[in-house]
């Protein structure tokens, strides 16, 4: 008797662990764009690969950021 609500109790603890586990806990962060990131202006002339400038350092590309707001992280490299 006593082995039978032991086996019962285990069954019943077993069962409200796989329910709790299988529960869906999605958690997605959701940012509201401000201000879509921009390219900084390049010459075509200066990307432009010749014979001439072939050795020549390649322009640096640059953008400014996207803007998220104050809750979003900022990190710097």
């Amino acid at each position: 008797m006593i082995t039978k609500n032991i086996m019962k109790s285990i069954g019943v603890f077993c069962a409200i662990c796989g329910m709790v586990a299988c529960a869906d806990d999605t958690t997605e962060p959701v940012l509201q764009l401000r201000q879509a990131a921009t390219l900084n202006a390049v010459s075509p002339a200066d990307i432009t690969i010749t014979k001439d400038n072939s050795t020549a350092q390649f322009p640096e590309i640059t953008w400014e950021k996207a803007n998220y707001g104050n809750g979003a992280a900022d990190q710097q490299q």
